[in-house]
C-alpha cells in the first residue's frame, strides 16, 4: 500500500448555498451541466493562456494541474505548489480558475457559493485531500459571511510583493533614468541593466494587474476573490508598449501598492449583464418575507440570512460596474423595513424593477 505524502498546495475550498432548493429541483442535465461547467473552468484558462504561449512565462502552462473533488454540496480543487520563477503566474492563473467556475454558478443556474483559498499542506491522490490544508480552508470558508471565496493571509501575502524586480533594482534604475535626462552617457553595464530591468517590467506589471482585477477587498479589508475579473488582463498587459522613463515612474510610485486600471471591454460588459438580469430575478424572488410563515421563528432566520447575501450582491454588482466604467448597468434599490417582523426587506424603483 502506497503512503500518501505530505505537499504544499493551493487550495481551494467551496460550499453550494442554497444547495437543497437548487437540487430539489435541478434536472439531471443539470447535474450533468454542472459537472462539465467545472471542468470547462479548470481547461479554460489553460486555453485561453495557450493564445500567449510565444511569451516565455508560458511555460507555466505545462505545470497547471488541478485536482478536483466534490461531495454534496462541497467542492474541493488543488493545485501543487511549484518552484519557478513564474510562480506567482501559476498561482493567479489558480485563482482565475476558481473565480470562473463561481462565476459560472451564478451566471448559469443562479447558485452562489461560498469559500476559502489557501496555501498549506495536505495529502493528495485522486479521490482524498486531508491534511492542514483542507482544514484551513474550511476554516476560512466558515469565517466567511456573505458568497464570496476569501483569501488566506499568506496567499495576498505572496501576491502583494515584487516578483522580478527588487526595490534596489528600482532605485538604481531611477539614477540611470536621471542620468539620461541630463543628457549623460550610460555605460555598456548601465544600458544592459536597462535593456533587462524593461523585460521584467512588463513581466511585473502583468503580475500587478492580474492580482488587482482578480482580488478585491470587502468592507471589513478581507480579500476576496473577484469572479468578475477581465479576462482580457494578459492580453492587455502583453500588448503595452511603454517608454522606460514612464515604466519607472511607475514602479517607483508602486512602493508597494500601485494600482493599474484595465478598460471595459465587450466580454465584460456582456458579463456585467447577465449577472444584472440573475440579481433583480433573486431579489424579486428573495427579497421580502411575502411568502414566509411569520410564526415560524426558523423560516423568518433563514430568509433574512438570504436577504443579506442578496444586498452584499448588489453592492458587489454596483462596485464591478464602477471598477470597469460602465455605470449604465449598475442596479437601484430600496432597502425597506418589514414591520411585522422588523426585519429589512430589499426591493426596486420602478426602473429596475
Amino acid at each position: 500500500m502506497n503512503l500518501l505524502e505530505e505537499k504544499e498546495y493551493y487550495i481551494a475550498y467551496f460550499d453550494i448555498l442554497g444547495y437543497k432548493d437548487f437540487f430539489a429541483h435541478a434536472s439531471k442535465k443539470q447535474m450533468q451541466d454542472i459537472v462539465s461547467m467545472i471542468y470547462d473552468g479548470i481547461s479554460g484558462i489553460k486555453n485561453y493562456l495557450n493564445r500567449f504561449r510565444d511569451f516565455s512565462f508560458m511555460s507555466i502552462l505545462e505545470n497547471i494541474e488541478v485536482k478536483f473533488i466534490g461531495f454534496s454540496d462541497n467542492f474541493t480543487f488543488a493545485m501543487q505548489v511549484g518552484e519557478g520563477r513564474h510562480e506567482i503566474y501559476r498561482l493567479l492563473a489558480f485563482l482565475s480558475i476558481i473565480a470562473d467556475i463561481q462565476r459560472n454558478f451564478i451566471l448559469n443556474y443562479g447558485v452562489l457559493v461560498r469559500g476559502g483559498i489557501v496555501k498549506s499542506t495536505a495529502y493528495i491522490n485522486e479521490n482524498t485531500i486531508q491534511g492542514k490544508g483542507i482544514i484551513e480552508a474550511v476554516s476560512l470558508e466558515y469565517e466567511a459571511i456573505y458568497p464570496q471565496i476569501n483569501i488566506s493571509t499568506l496567499i495576498y501575502s505572496d501576491i502583494h510583493q515584487l516578483h522580478f524586480l527588487t526595490y534596489e533594482e528600482l532605485e538604481y534604475g531611477g539614477l540611470l533614468q536621471k542620468k539620461i535626462n541630463e543628457g549623460l552617457e550610460l555605460t555598456l553595464d548601465e544600458q544592459k541593466f536597462m535593456v533587462d530591468a524593461r523585460d521584467r517590467y512588463m513581466e511585473e506589471l502583468l503580475a500587478l494587474t492580474w492580482k488587482d482585477n482578480i482580488l478585491m477587498r470587502s468592507n471589513d479589508e478581507r480579500p476576496f476573490l473577484n469572479y468578475m475579473y477581465n479576462l482580457d488582463v494578459i492580453s492587455y498587459c502583453l500588448n503595452q508598449s511603454i517608454p522606460f522613463n514612464e515604466i519607472l515612474n511607475l514602479l517607483q510610485k508602486f512602493m508597494p501598492n500601485i494600482s493599474f486600471q484595465i478598460l471595459e471591454n465587450g466580454y465584460i460588459e456582456s458579463l456585467i449583464q447577465v449577472h444584472k438580469s440573475v440579481l433583480i430575478n433573486k431579489i424579486k424572488r428573495y427579497g421580502s418575507y411575502a411568502d414566509v410563515n411569520i410564526n415560524n421563528a426558523s423560516d423568518l432566520c433563514e430568509r433574512e440570512k438570504i436577504i443579506k447575501k442578496y444586498i452584499w450582491l448588489w453592492a458587489y454588482h454596483n462596485k464591478v460596474c464602477e471598477l470597469y466604467g460602465l455605470p449604465k448597468y449598475q442596479v437601484q434599490i430600496i432597502l425597506g423595513i418589514d414591520l411585522r417582523v422588523m426585519k429589512s426587506t430589499i426591493s426596486f424603483n420602478d426602473s429596475e424593477g
